[in-house]
């Protein structure tokens, strides 16, 4: 039997934002949105007002050759735990909530990977930080220096501003459920955010995974050991561990791979200098998100309630039509679920003057 369930996300509030309030369980039964196609690929799916990225698997190898920790008995590190395959966020700006959706490769230790959002709100040149937080050995361009950063780890989230003053209050929180290889994450954008995202238009976002190590980035060494990957400067070579970042995977890039190795040596200071992070290689990401509006009823999508859409709706039901490009404008008897009932309540509007649409 076809029934749509509908997320509560899609809910008009009377402030005319659309919020997106998601539940936090490992699960992505909340998102709703459909991502891009082709692998590297952004899009806004203003239906679901989800901001989506699908990014390429397999490519969580640094700046080309990084490999993982080599692992000990009962401790294995599998090879993906760092590889980034989609990142989803939305927001509920009402409650002053931002939720992230993360899917990894396998991760069986919900400790291995680590995330670092940054994000930049006030579009200034120079203006913010330029280190990644926890060790990621990694700056970013002085185009999209951040304002606040977001690290997730080992069911944690610690929100901080440039100065490194910690934002996190107890509405934060993150989910890691190892069985989904999902990470949720909430936010909230609390009296202490001087730029909340909404007021500023959206953010620049950057986005970088790693291993984890007591909280910070785990160290990539020259050679693969127990507990550190390889493939890095390191310091068995005379080289400087901070020059290299301890990053495996980045999400908006245009170029990981020369992202990642353009730390270089100045001659002119005779020192090194970290590899940055460029602003080609970030995402703006609007806050609020938009969605597109919903005429509850108009359920093949031509602006108007009409016999039309009780044919579609029929059809759906009973002869394999297609589904409604937006379910939250067809559950015109408002109980949550798009189902057969809601053919007779349209039909009760259109033919018998009954009530009229109202979608939740």
């Amino acid at each position: 039997m076809k029934r749509v369930l509908l997320a509560a996300g899609l809910l008009v509030l009377a402030g005319g934002l659309n919020a997106h309030p998601v539940t936090l369980d490992g699960l992505a039964n909340d998102w709703t949105g459909t991502p891009p196609a082709l692998a590297n690929t952004f899009r806004m799916d203003t239906v679901a007002g989800e901001a989506l990225w699908n990014d390429a698997a397999g490519d969580d190898l640094g700046d080309g050759d990084y490999a993982y920790p080599l692992g000990v008995e009962g401790v294995p590190f599998l090879g993906s735990e760092a590889d980034l395959l989609e990142f989803r966020v939305t927001d509920d700006p009402d409650s002053g909530y931002l939720y992230y959706l993360f899917r990894l490769g396998d991760f069986d230790q919900q400790w291995k990977p680590i995330l670092v959002l940054t994000l930049d709100l006030d579009h200034l040149y120079g203006s913010g930080q330029q280190w990644v937080a926890q060790n990621a050995d990694y700056w970013v361009d002085s185009l999209v220096l951040w304002e606040y950063t977001i690290v997730i780890w080992d069911g944690w989230v610690k929100v901080m501003d440039a100065g490194w003053n910690d934002l996190t209050d107890s509405l934060c929180a993150a989910v890691f459920n190892p069985d989904s290889n999902l990470i949720e994450v909430r936010v909230h954008v609390n009296e202490n955010w001087a730029l909340p995202p909404w007021e500023m238009g959206g953010a620049y976002y950057g986005l970088m995974v790693g291993l984890q190590d007591y909280g910070n980035f785990r160290e990539v060494d020259s050679v693969a050991s127990e507990w550190h990957g390889g493939g890095g400067v390191g310091l068995g070579e005379g080289g400087i561990d901070w020059v290299d970042p301890d990053v495996y995977d980045l999400a908006f890039a245009t170029d990981q791979v020369n992202d990642l190795n353009s730390y270089v040596y100045d001659t002119t200071t005779n020192q090194w200098q970290p590899a940055v992070l460029r602003a080609t290689s970030t995402q703006f990401i609007p806050h609020p998100l938009p969605h597109e509006a919903c005429l509850c009823g108009d359920l093949n999508g031509d602006g108007t309630v009409d016999p039309q859409d009780l044919v579609f709706m029929t059809a759906y039901f009973f002869q394999d039509g297609p589904a409604p490009a937006n379910p939250a404008c067809a559950d015109v008897d408002g109980n949550g679920a798009f189902e057969k009932a809601d053919i007779a309540y349209l039909a009760n509007y259109l033919f018998l003057k009954g009530p009229a649409p109202a979608c939740p």
